[in-house]
């Protein structure tokens, strides 16, 4: 499996890179964290057969409860993956290191993959009934463990709860072949894996088996006397050699559609732009895509990095000649410890798979996401090969171009030529050397684009359609593609192998039998991204598989693998690329990627400066308020003091300005009850009304204890005809345990009312929720029985059925004012009984997947509290609304802890925009700093919040309902803004604000005391 090389064949890559390969990095082993890790050697467990295997457990220390647990299965010894063990263990994820069947310390006889399936399923069901586990599974490794991560999965073990398969191959497809070409390493790898012992001294002896694979090229043996040749004969290689194509003994190894179609499990795929089990991760990715459900295909995530093989498990910054940018260098021994919380232990989703696929571009040194592999791609754009009669010189070469034209190119292939042995086996950086071919010209084809005009990113797969002639019944090609800059250095981007006999099928081979041109489809590139830099241009290179790396095809139409230098034919093979052949070469072009510097542009001259906020400022404000009946300004954070100031003079502007009759909070509605009959005249400390009034803590403000003294005060003037007033459009009883302890109060004042208007109806009602009284909270009603639960629900409608069937007789009674507050509190218990109902039992711990649903009822209930405190405002009213920019914005919650969701619930601006059109503005808040009394954080690059401060103005407000959709199309795309200090929310700006207010840094709100 550690086949670097089989990705690279083409180029001199040598044992040194396969030993790299194999040398996969691991995280440190931290002398703490080891002593937080008890370990158990050569652990037993049996399979089905009686065999047992060998394991190495990491248990974390001390132990308390059960816990989901980890395994991988290895042919390389268990022990080689210790440091893996103690840092999962240190994490609180017991961890077994497996020894395979018939390797290290395990019983059995080794038979390479095909074993896995059945020893997996059978691992996973013992290793859930052991007392240190809880039943759930997971399973963790690359390369031969991302593979028998799927082989387990299609036995269906009941315990298995995710799989992570990194560089996974597919049997048949990349591992012991690529494309039905098969290499001398499959000898190398089964040497190292001969025995029980680990061969990694020998198997990483790179001089060796370069000076062993040289001479046997050289001396032009078959690969079927590999084995033998390098002293270690080998029946499995034998049998592999005698499968030269997929059929059914390799249909064995992999699921078949029906066992994808049936695995509901999470699966999170790992692979790199240049892993060489890439093609078989991704076909794995594809298949499971391809016939599995629309749930499981939603629980699938993709991610491709600029790694080698080894570096799907640790990336490293240089490989290969290249050097990459810090934002490569992915966590992914933190993303796993991520994924396991979040499909075993109801965490967050992790933060960093915005989108079902991730995808690292080279060049921008960037990360950037898609909902599907496809969707990566925005077009394939075909370049079309021409030249002058001759492309077989680097400095003479074709072109790739507009339009086909020219006569034929050709090149001949002798098999006897080892004239570039001595350069193949020299060490070289083998993605940025290009010695070998120089040394090639003549006997290739090589074609160029123009220097690109512009950075140009190119993501997905190159395709290649060929005319070819040839005349001899068969022959190996190798196609690669490379970036050439400006100074003549390259990159290779990606390469595809075919033999001509499997021009047609991979799976039925067909001699050429005609020497006429026949179209070949060379579609099965491997998967690059990366942004080409203007000045650059492409160089699409075709040649003859000839390397002492890989099985030499001599031409001659016999079995491949027995043919020697005694079979050889010379083969001519010639491109046409005319008006009948156009022959074309077919560049992915990645998805066009919106800057925001349009953006900033167009918004610096028409950002609204605000400074005191008076005069011509106040009113260019006032003027994007329009003629709106509410307002929703949003914060950014709870508990910082630039939002909550601005918000009170915004405010104080809008009732004295433009006739604004009152304000709602995202607050409790019965608890702000108090607070609209104080603002209206009533006694009290208006710090201690804010402390009892305000919930979620919201009280211990000195802006929110402010805004009240302001209301009452303006109020108390001589002849105010109209006073404001104050709402709480929240839940009753919100606090910071997310318990509700108090939302009773929501029964308590419709009862009471009801008690003072109609005392026999009120007994009536009262006796049937006063058994629930003292448990209508959130813990309370999760003790309930589901009878119970129904009784009280069914008691609750009755008592909003009741105030609304007697509304007349009611209001005759008393007001219409306490009318509407008596029923409406009836309506706010309905809505916490909903809550309470699709809520997990705990949700103080933070956002867990569960808390969706209830995520939902929640903002809609905001939204229709809002809407009837409109209401009894009657046709003159105004509001302002004042909330987290979660609540206010006009989409759906997405983004940082919130995917966790499985479903992204809609939030109550998109409720309010549904009621109101426009008669509602939306006014977002965004920030790029904390200061004192806040986390620490500032906004990262490419960000909402990173937009806004590139306007270099440290307050403002700015319209965006202005802004051209054609120019700026970054504002319609899902963007990142900071919130709560520690996490995001991804919006759209267009959509999700009408305007925007930004505050260069934020400081920690005031504490309000009592006087």
């Amino acid at each position: 499996m550690k086949v670097a090389s089989l990705i690279l064949g083409i180029a001199t890559l040598g044992l040194a890179a396969w030993a790299s390969a194999h040398a996969e990095g691991s995280p440190a082993v931290d002398p703490i964290a080891s002593s937080q890790v008890q370990l158990q050697w050569n652990v037993r467990i049996p399979m089905r057969d009686n065999v047992q295997l060998s394991a190495i457990a990491y248990l974390p220390k001390p132990r308390t409860a059960p816990a989901p647990c980890v395994f991988t299965l290895t042919p390389y010894t268990a022990q080689t993956y210790h440091d893996r063990g103690v840092y999962f263990a240190a994490h609180g994820y017991p961890f077994l290191s497996i020894d395979v069947r018939g390797r290290g310390n395990s019983d059995g006889e080794f038979q390479p993959l095909i074993q896995e399936a059945h020893d997996g399923h059978d691992v996973v069901e013992w290793l859930a009934k052991q007392p240190y586990c809880n039943g759930k599974v997971a399973m963790w490794g690359g390369s031969y463990s991302g593979y028998n991560q799927w082989a387990t999965a299609k036995e269906l073990p009941p315990h298995l709860a995710t799989i992570v398969p990194a560089a996974a191959p597919y049997a048949g497809l990349d591992f012991p072949s690529r494309n039905n070409i098969s290499t001398p390493y499959d000898v190398q790898w089964l040497t190292y894996t001969s025995g029980r012992a680990a061969q990694d001294r020998i198997f990483g002896d790179a001089s060796f088996w370069i000076a062993l694979q040289r001479r046997w090229y050289e001396a032009g043996l078959s690969l079927r006397d590999f084995d033998t040749w390098a002293g270690n004969p080998s029946a499995i290689f034998q049998k592999w050699l005698s499968h030269p194509h997929p059929d059914a003994h390799w249909d064995r190894y992999n699921p078949s559609a029906a066992d994808y179609a049936k695995l509901q499990l999470p699966v999170l795929t790992i692979t790199g732009s240049y892993d060489a089990n890439q093609p078989g991760a991704l076909m794995h990715y594809r298949e499971h895509m391809k016939h599995a459900s629309a749930e499981a295909r939603a629980a699938h995530y993709l991610v491709i990095g600029p790694w080698d093989h080894s570096g799907t498990r640790t990336p490293k910054a240089e490989f290969g000649g290249l050097t990459l940018g810090a934002a490569s260098l992915l966590d992914l021994p933190q993303l796993h410890l991520d994924w396991y919380a979040w499909t075993m232990r109801q965490g967050a989703k992790p933060s960093f798979l915005k989108k079902n696929v991730a995808y690292y571009v080279m060049g921008a040194d960037q990360w950037r996401y898609a909902d599907s592999l496809d969707a990566v791609t925005a077009e394939r754009r075909p370049y079309y090969l021409a030249s002058n009669g001759a492309a077989s010189d680097v400095f003479s070469s074709g072109m790739l171009t507009a339009a086909s034209r020219g006569r034929p190119d050709q090149y001949r292939y002798d098999p006897r030529d080892t004239s570039t042995a001595a350069l193949q086996s020299v060490p070289a950086p083998e993605l940025t050397d290009q010695r070998l071919i120089h040394a090639r010209n003549g006997k290739q084809l090589i074609y160029h684009t123009e220097p690109f005009a512009t950075p140009t990113e190119i993501s997905g797969f190159f395709k290649l359609t060929a005319w070819l002639a040839i005349d001899q019944p068969d022959t190996d090609f190798a196609v690669s593609v490379y970036e050439v800059a400006s100074d003549g250095g390259s990159v290779l981007l990606s390469t595809d192998l075919m033999r001509a006999r499997y021009r047609e099928s991979f799976r039925a081979p067909k001699l050429i039998e005609s020497r006429a041109p026949l179209r070949y489809d060379f579609d099965r590139f491997t998967f690059v991204s990366r942004q080409i830099r203007a000045g650059s241009r492409l160089r699409l290179v075709i040649a003859p598989l000839d390397s002492i790396y890989w099985e030499k095809n001599h031409n001659s139409g016999g079995e491949v693998a027995a043919e020697t230098r005694a079979d050889a034919r010379t083969v001519t093979v010639q491109l046409y690329h005319d008006r009948a052949h156009p022959s074309a070469l077919y560049i992915p072009i990645g998805q066009p990627q919106a800057s925001s510097d349009a953006f900033v542009s167009w918004a610096q001259p028409k950002a609204i400066a605000l400074q005191g906020f008076a005069g011509a400022e106040a009113e260019r404000v006032g003027d994007i308020v329009g003629s709106a009946r509410m307002v929703s300004l949003g914060e950014p954070a709870h508990g910082a003091h630039e939002p909550l100031e601005f918000r009170n003079r915004l405010f104080q502007f809008l009732i004295e300005e433009r006739g604004f009759t009152a304000i709602a909070l995202e607050s409790g509605f019965n608890e702000a009850r108090r607070v609209n009959e104080f603002v209206l005249g009533g006694t009290g400390d208006p710090a201690q009304i804010a402390r009892d009034g305000l919930t979620w803590g919201f009280g211990a403000f000195t802006e929110n204890v402010e805004l009240l003294r302001w209301i009452r005060q303006y109020n108390a003037e001589p002849g105010r005809r109209r006073k404001v007033k104050f709402y709480g459009i929240d839940l009753t009883g919100g606090d910071a345990d997310s318990a509700f302890a108090t939302a009773r109060l929501a029964l308590d004042d419709a009862l009471s009312y009801l008690g003072r208007v109609n005392r026999e109806q009120s007994a009536q009602a009262r006796a049937a929720v006063e058994s629930f009284l003292e448990r209508f909270t959130l813990a309370g009603y999760k003790s309930l029985s589901a009878d119970e639960q129904v009784r009280l629900r069914t008691s609750i409608e009755s008592l909003v059925s009741l105030l609304e069937s007697q509304r007349r007789r009611l209001v005759a009674a008393s007001s219409e004012d306490q009318y509407e507050w008596a029923l409406r509190s009836a309506i706010v218990a309905r809505q916490l009984e909903t809550l309470f109902r699709l809520s997990p039992a705990k949700v103080a711990d933070g956002v867990v997947a569960e808390f969706h649903r209830a995520a939902g009822a929640r903002d809609a209930a905001m939204a229709d509290n809002a809407l009837w405190a409109l209401r009894q405002e009657g046709a003159a009213g105004r509001v302002l609304l004042f909330a987290h920019n979660a609540h206010i914005m006009n989409g759906r919650l997405r983004g940082g802890l919130w995917n966790a969701y499985p479903e992204a619930p809609a939030m109550m601006g998109q409720h309010l925009r549904s009621a109101l059109g426009d008669d509602l503005v939306i006014i977002g808040a965004s920030s790029s700093s904390n200061g004192p009394g806040l986390a620490t954080t500032e906004a990262e690059a490419g960000t909402l919040d990173a937009a806004l401060a590139n306007l270099g103005l440290p307050h403002f407000m700015l319209d965006l309902r202005g802004a051209p959709h054609t120019e700026i199309p970054w504002l319609s795309q899902p963007q990142s803004l900071r919130a709560n200090y520690t996490t995001e929310m991804e919006v759209s700006p267009r959509e999700a604000f009408d305007a925007v207010v930004y505050f260069k840094k934020l400081h920690g709100a005031g504490d309000a005391l009592p006087d």
